[in-house]
């Protein structure tokens, strides 16, 4: 077995936005799935906004890919929102760190509870000239369907709603080739002052499978502009992997990124083992934004 992550799927989402006929859906959107939606309930997936456009709603459950494991999100650490504050959430804040310019797609999707309905967004939002990009996400879908985003709920608060995973893809070049990286992105109520990187170095990777799955301490490196990497120590003090007891069970994977390190492309190492086989080990691939010192 092996294991996939969604850098394919995601090249491929975006074709099937830019090969449709339609000229009204933005190039992040799956004209597919906006096609379907047309005439039905206001939390059904469409085209939405007005200066910047997106896609965002609720679908009809459906199988979801056939991989051993998935990436579902990337995220800073951040501190959950309680339950009883989450009614009066209007706008989630989306921020990030990435090079000037990066066109970022952000991608939230509803996929690993088999009891709920899908969801899913997408949108476009370039990077400006500061590196530090954000983007307002209105709740009105996510309160409709009674889901948030899994950086926002507090899992201490009783029965959760069904929770939205959120990972964001950036465009680079890699051998004068054009590639694809992982932007880790803040979700929270409201704007940090210290944007994506309010807890430096604070990074975690969300990742599903469809059997039970043990997923070991994983690697870091960084990648140079030839391709070649080199192994970097984590900082101490990271939390323990935990999940994966069950198929379906979210394995949430920390990652702390020691305090010498730069901005740039890194290559996260992950090694996993199921019940039935080895998963091999492969690299997912992300750009670290460093905190100004």
């Amino acid at each position: 077995m092996r294991i996939h992550f969604p850098v394919i799927f995601f090249a491929a989402l975006v074709a099937s936005g830019t090969a449709s006929s339609q000229p009204t859906y933005p190039p992040s959107c799956d004209a597919r799935l906006a096609k379907a939606g047309i005439g039905r309930d206001t939390t059904t997936y469409r085209v939405r906004g007005a200066t910047t456009k997106w896609c965002e709603g609720v679908l009809v459950r459906q199988e979801v890919g056939n991989v051993e494991l998935k990436l579902q999100a990337f995220t800073v650490t951040t501190p959950a929102v309680e339950a009883p504050s989450l009614r009066r959430i209007d706008t989630l804040v989306v921020q990030w760190t990435a090079p000037p310019g990066m066109v970022i797609h952000i991608l939230a999707r509803q996929a690993t509870n088999p009891l709920a309905d899908y969801y899913q967004l997408d949108v476009e939002v370039p990077t400006p000239a500061s590196g530090a990009g954000t983007w307002s996400w209105p709740t009105e879908v996510v309160k409709g369907a009674r889901m948030w985003p899994v950086a926002v709920t507090d899992q201490r608060v009783g029965d959760q709603p069904p929770a939205i995973s959120v990972q964001a893809v950036g465009h680079i070049t890699t051998n004068g080739k054009p590639d694809s990286v992982y932007i880790p992105v803040r979700v929270g109520p409201r704007r940090s002052p210290g944007g994506a990187t309010q807890r430096p170095g604070r990074l975690q990777i969300v990742m599903t499978a469809k059997e039970r799955v043990r997923v070991r301490r994983p690697s870091l490196y960084r990648m140079a502009a030839d391709g070649s990497t080199t192994p970097v120590a984590m900082a101490s003090g990271c939390a323990a992997i935990t999940g994966g007891a069950v198929g379906g069970d979210p394995v949430t994977i920390p990652l702390c990124m020691p305090a010498a390190a730069t901005s740039g492309i890194y290559v996260v190492a992950l090694g996993a083992s199921g019940d039935a086989a080895m998963i091999l080990t492969t690299g997912v691939r992300f750009y670290y934004g460093a905190p100004a010192p």
